[in-house]
């Protein structure tokens, strides 16, 4: 329950100025394979450790990489991902 919450939460914030999508259904491997075929650039992923640390992880779909956010710098993160302000590799 409280990953579902933490992660509605997260997806309305985001979807204020980013294109975005929640899934929910199958394992993660599938969810990251389904947003590599429409081209989706960065997936978070909520989960236990999530609730307990208050981040998330960012996987960018082109190096597969991972990395943990803050939730509170998630919004600044994406932004500037987006704009080439910073790199994934600068994270």
């Amino acid at each position: 329950e409280d990953i579902v919450a933490l992660s509605r939460k997260i997806f309305e914030e985001l979807k204020e100025e980013f294109e975005t999508t929640y899934d929910d259904s199958g394992s993660i491997g599938r969810r990251y394979a389904r947003n590599d075929e429409i081209g989706t650039p960065y997936c978070i992923t909520i989960d236990n450790d999530s609730i307990k640390g208050k981040d998330v992880t960012i996987r960018e779909r082109d190096s597969t990489k991972q990395v943990r956010v803050k939730v509170k710098e998630l919004a600044d993160t994406i932004r500037n991902l987006i704009k080439g302000k910073i790199y994934f590799s600068d994270l």
